[in-house]
């Protein structure tokens, strides 16, 4: 992977952990001297409702990544000057009876919404309960799903200020106070993946007015808290002897990359990651005597810092912006997709709006839901001749399984798997068509007998070829714990294999601590090494993986956008992937070929 991949997602996902976790830590106070006045109220709970009462929200999360001088780097990083998102939750709170300790507690329901028409964002709602400071829980046994943890979506942020409640200037204050404060950022596991030391924070708040925002509302605190800080990496960076930073030709040998890879990777990749990043913010709210707070909003910008000379200046802006939403909390219909009973059904402006897994925006999106049993096949299919289909599996936590993406024609897309758990799952039947409209057909085969789909080959005299569909990556880290040598295919069946292919360096934890173990019962572990002319991840990648057994041959196919000018550096890629296993009985060969368009 490139060295600077990450930092057109990861650090996204960093900034948005920093923002949760900033308003959730203990501080030192000096307390300020201004009087109590006659609208006085306290800082904790922020939410002052009784149980029985519930809000909702529309929580709108931006993130803005700015690059300058990637062209310093490499021609593709150069291109990328400013990258944005935007994602609308709508969020109900209700209070629940206090925990043993008194907190607050409030059962969270969440749904993604497309904030333009208000329409649900095809993903599965998700609820969870929420404890209020002081207490050391936040969430009681629930996780959030990806969506929402990876897109920077704050559920919490009305959990808790910068200075603790043990720390606060006063058990009411009064329009004018002011504090300052000393946050603490030290053991967090929101953390551990960036490794960072322990960082502080200087704090300054205000209660700055209390006013009506509205004629009918009721008078409200309007009360900030600004801070800043640095949180320095505790990685350890040797310096990258000078042959490691020389660049490569076409000529370039096997082994020499093999060479570089062993011998280069760790200290380059330490390298290139930042040594420390600067944060600025603000995060205010509007609190409400006996009732939530009125709204609430944060920014925050993030300074990457780097030691290399030619690394480009980056900067992350980070924003969320909460409103109360007082629309009917409407969760959009979820059809029953019932096995052996095709539908026919029609995408048009009262559909969903499709997510953005591979899907444009706005595109309109039907959601379905069926029970599966643990281990049993499902095979969804659908069908249009108006528009494109598009299918992706998502499961009861709200996290994708699978999608069509790389299996589809223009009139038909299909999805199969092997469901890895008894349960509800859900599925999106949208197009890659874009915002457009017409009818389709979808179907749902389920059940112990269900097995992947064949699809006959001209060139097979048996016609027995198919597509193997129990595929996906599998993430072998920025350690690379397992070199390809010489060769540009890596097969590996067996746990004992696995073991020894490690290399005897990558034992150290950092490297393989998030190395989930294949579960070989169920798949082979197969990479392919290839030279795509990218820095990073080739964009367009693609793969499918076919059995032809009249030959005894388990293909992969992978297919990428050209590189317009080469990577200066290594443009060595690797493709790990998880595939199901062949027949048994017969001996296979495995055979890669990696095409770029």
């Amino acid at each position: 992977m490139g060295r600077f991949h990450w930092l057109r997602f990861g650090a996204v996902v960093a900034v948005s952990m920093v923002v949760s976790a900033c308003i959730a830590l203990g501080a030192e106070t000096h307390r300020g001297a201004d009087g109590a006045k006659p609208s006085e109220i306290a800082l904790y709970p922020t939410v002052k409702a009784l149980p029985g009462a519930l809000q909702a929200y529309m929580i709108t999360s931006s993130v803005r990544t700015l690059i300058q001088g990637g062209d310093r780097f490499s021609a593709e990083l150069g291109e990328v000057e400013e990258e944005s998102f935007e994602i609308s939750v709508v969020a109900r709170y209700t209070v629940l009876e206090p925990g043993s300790s008194g907190e607050v507690r409030l059962r969270v329901e969440a749904r993604a919404i497309d904030r333009s028409t208000l329409r649900p964002v095809a993903l599965p709602p998700w609820e969870g309960v929420l404890r209020l400071a002081p207490s050391e829980t936040v969430w009681e046994e629930s996780a959030m799903p990806t969506w929402i943890y990876e897109l920077g979506v704050s559920l919490d942020w009305l959990r808790e200020w910068m200075t603790s409640p043990a720390d606060v200037p006063a058990d009411v204050i009064g329009v004018g106070a002011r504090w300052e404060a000393v946050a603490h950022i030290g053991d967090d596991p929101r953390f551990a993946e960036f490794e960072f030391n322990e960082g502080a924070f200087s704090v300054i708040g205000k209660y700055q007015k209390s006013f009506r925002p509205a004629a009918s509302a009721p008078p409200v605190a309007s009360i900030v808290e600004s801070y800043s800080g640095r949180l320095e990496s505790s990685v350890e960076r040797v310096d990258p002897d000078p042959w490691c930073l020389e660049e490569f030709s076409e000529s370039t040998s096997m082994e020499l990359y093999t060479r570089w890879i062993e011998e280069c990777l760790d200290s380059v990749v330490a390298a290139s990651l930042p040594t420390a990043m600067d944060l600025h913010g603000v995060h205010q709210l509007q609190l409400v005597r006996d009732d939530f707070p009125w709204s609430g909003r944060s920014r925050l910008t993030g300074n990457l810092i780097f030691a290399m000379d030619e690394a480009p200046l980056v900067t992350l802006e980070f924003t969320t912006e909460v409103v109360r939403h007082d629309h009917p909390f409407e969760q959009g219909e979820i059809k029953t997709l019932t096995p052996g009973a095709p539908q026919t059904e029609v995408l048009d402006a009262h559909s969903w709006i499709g997510t953005m897994y591979g899907v444009p925006s706005g595109a309109p999106a039907d959601m379905y839901s069926f029970r599966g049993v643990e281990g049993d096949g499902a095979k969804i299919e659908m069908s249009s001749s108006d528009f494109t289909p598009y299918l992706v599996l998502v499961g009861e936590d709200g996290n994708v399984i699978r999608e069509s993406y790389g299996f589809s024609d223009d009139e038909r897309a299909d999805v199969f798997v092997t469901l890895p758990y008894s349960g509800t799952y859900f599925v999106q039947a949208t197009t890659s068509s874009g915002q457009i409209s017409g009818g389709y057909t979808i179907a749902l085969e389920v059940g112990p007998e269900v097995a992947p789909p064949t699809y006959f080959g001209e060139d097979d005299p048996n016609n027995q070829s198919r597509a193997l569909r129990d595929v996906k990556t599998y993430d072998m880290d920025v350690c690379a714990p397992i070199p390809f040598g010489d060769e540009s295919l890596r097969v590996i069946e067996d746990p004992k294999a696995f073991e020894e292919s490690i290399r005897h360096d990558a034992t150290r934890a950092y490297c393989l601590e998030r190395l989930e173990p294949p579960d070989f019962e169920r798949y082979v572990l197969v990479g392919v090494g290839f030279d795509s002319g990218w820095c990073v991840t080739p964009p367009g990648l693609e793969y499918e993986v076919w059995l032809y057994p009249s030959w005894g041959d388990v293909e992969i196919y992978i297919d990428y956008e050209r590189a317009e000018t080469p990577c200066r550096r290594s443009s060595w890629n690797e493709l790990w992937l998880l595939v199901e296993r062949p027949p048994t009985g017969e001996e296979w060969s495995y055979v890669a070929f990696a095409n770029g368009y």
